[in-house]
């Protein structure tokens, strides 16, 4: 499909009163920036590589969808339905992600620059080698962070995955076990970052049990 057969169902079901659907629809490097799609039906959708840069996309259903290397920069996904939606290396930079469900979402090498996450629900999410420099994590669920961690200053974060935690760092990514394992490892008692990580460890302990882990 190209923009205008998006835009014409789009335009057909609005008229009608219906929510537009979209479901399965094939738009493999669709140019759609800007494009309005708020509250579409996009479950399973493929859109690799698509240009959806500044698109509204606010409570969209994009469940399952294949968004990989897609352009989302700026775009308005607010409150929309990620469940498990692959977005590797997809750009997400300056995105609203305010309350956007994003249970299971693959974001391997996702650029999350500067997006807003506040209040999004990440628990289970796959976030290992993310950018999730400025992000606005106020609020967001399902996740514990900490920017500016250790002596590379990375962002610290554990996500509750399949009823485990899962810990991530740098090039580092394992259960809390592990975490501590590697911290002990790599660091000796006296070393500053020795106590920072193994504290930051009890307290992400703590968070995963008030997460019922």
């Amino acid at each position: 499909m190209n923009y205008e057969q998006v835009m014409g169902v789009v335009r057909e079901a609005r008229a009608k009163g219906e929510i537009p659907c979209l479901c399965e629809a094939s738009l493999c490097g669709a140019q759609l920036a800007l494009v309005n799609l708020t509250g579409a039906d996009l479950y399973s959708a493929d859109l690799p590589e698509a240009n959806l840069c500044g698109a509204s996309l606010s409570g969209a259903n994009l469940h399952n969808a294949n968004l990989y290397k897609a352009n989302l920069s700026r775009a308005n996904l607010s409150e929309a339905n990620l469940y498990n939606a692959n977005l590797c290396d997809a750009d997400l930079s300056q995105a609203n992600l305010y309350k956007a469900t994003l249970y299971k979402a693959t974001l391997y090498n996702a650029d999350l620059s500067g997006a807003n996450l506040e209040g999004a629900y990440l628990e289970g999410a796959y976030l290992s080698r993310d950018n999730l420099s400025q992000a606005n994590l106020e609020g967001a669920q399902g996740i514990w962070y900490r920017h500016g961690a250790g002596s590379r200053k990375d962002t610290l974060r554990a996500v509750i995955r399949y009823g485990g935690i899962e810990v991530t760092t740098g090039c580092f990514r394992g259960n809390l076990e592990e975490f501590r394992n590697a911290v002990m490892k790599h660091y000796t008692p006296g070393d500053s970052y020795y106590a920072e990580y193994l504290v930051a460890a009890d307290q992400i302990e703590a968070w995963a049990q008030t997460q019922g882990v």
